[in-house]
């Protein structure tokens, strides 16, 4: 992102920097609600901020979720998968793990999270919900480098309530 290049170019002055961001075909179909229903999290699990992000969802937020939406589930799909994350799946989380093809989720779910409180870089788990055109809950965290703004491009919501307040409404 932006923000890791001011970074590197202060750190490493005579190093040639440069962004890349990561790219994604934006689908030309606009995205029909009807149908559809939960919430997906994609991540490699090998990232500690994945991991963090599964388990302050399934602790602070999803309870505040579902005692508004009883029938609420999250599809936590992502490689590498350690036994901590694959124990919060239960009646709400269903933990699929390594997922080949992760579009049948998105063409099906309603809203993807990214509760992300620690990280860099542009995120591409938003990049592609953003692209499929299916709206996306996220902390500023994860909305770092990409210029999102708050209802216009993303729900973006630091704090346990405010972020399943998003979720629900």
């Amino acid at each position: 992102s932006p923000v890791e290049v001011q970074i590197l170019q202060r750190e490493l002055p005579e190093s040639h920097i440069a962004l890349l961001s990561n790219i994604h075909h934006v689908s030309p179909e606009p995205v029909k609600r009807e149908g559809r229903r939960d919430l997906v999290f994609v991540g490699g699990f090998e990232h500690p901020p994945n991991v963090d992000a599964m388990e302050w969802f399934c602790a602070e937020i999803l309870p505040k979720v579902v005692a508004e939406i009883p029938d609420a589930r999250l599809h936590m799909i992502g490689s590498k998968m350690p036994e901590k994350v694959r124990a919060l799946a239960g009646p709400h989380v269903i933990a699929h793990g390594y997922v080949e093809n992760v579009l049948p989720f998105f063409e099906n779910c309603l809203l993807s999270v990214a509760p992300l409180r620690y990280g860099a870089g542009v995120k591409g788990k938003i990049n592609q919900s953003m692209s499929l055109g299916v709206p996306v809950a996220t902390t500023s965290v994860g909305a770092e480098g990409m210029h999102l703004e708050h209802e216009r491009d993303a729900l973006i919501a630091d704090k346990a309530p405010a972020f399943a307040r998003e979720i629900i409404r």
